[in-house]
């Protein structure tokens, strides 16, 4: 990949590093995205945005801390944290300002888009954004309730008929 950079060219590289944040006893871990960072610039790489993997939204103090040690813009630590479904994952993504990182870094701003475009872009991020706001109230609860069970080791449930259930089945 570094080769590769210098190939392309500074403008038209970017490179994130995806990092798990480990929270141990409810604080929020920054040493492996350290080390990891570490090790990257160590191989000629430097990362434009680190993405944390985390359980729970970062802490302001993680970012203030990932972006003095690894030697980033506040804008370039972005937090990942687990969302509902993925689908919520570039929703996520546009909050944290990611398109106008890329837009201001790649020289993204240069290229004519037609109006025409911008429509068609727009009327695509409100159909994804309809999709993730309607997979939300498609999930629910199902609660199952069967009548009786007596033991685990049962041959027969009330509900269901004749179901074995261990390796050693006796006919009634």
């Amino acid at each position: 990949m570094r080769q590769f950079q210098f190939r392309v060219g500074h403008e038209n590289f970017a490179l994130i590093h995806v990092s798990l944040v480990p929270v141990i006893n409810h604080e929020q871990k920054s040493k492996p995205t350290q080390a990891a960072v570490r090790e990257l610039r160590g191989l000629g790489l430097a990362p434009d945005i680190i993405a944390c993997r985390c359980s729970e939204p970062l802490e302001q103090s993680l970012i203030e801390k990932l972006t003095m040690f690894c030697h980033v813009g506040p804008g370039q630590v972005i937090g990942v944290h687990d969302v509902s479904s993925t689908y919520h994952v570039p929703l996520l993504l546009r909050k944290q300002n990611l398109i106008e990182y890329f837009t201001k870094r790649l020289g993204l701003d240069a290229i004519k888009i037609t109006p025409k475009q911008k429509a068609e872009g727009a009327l695509r991020w409100d159909r994804w954004t309809n999709l993730t706001v309607s997979y939300v109230f498609i999930r629910f609860q199902v609660l199952i309730i069967i009548d009786t069970i007596v033991c685990l080791n049962l041959f027969r449930l009330p509900l269901l008929g004749n179901i074995p259930t261990s390796k050693t089945h006796t006919s009634q």
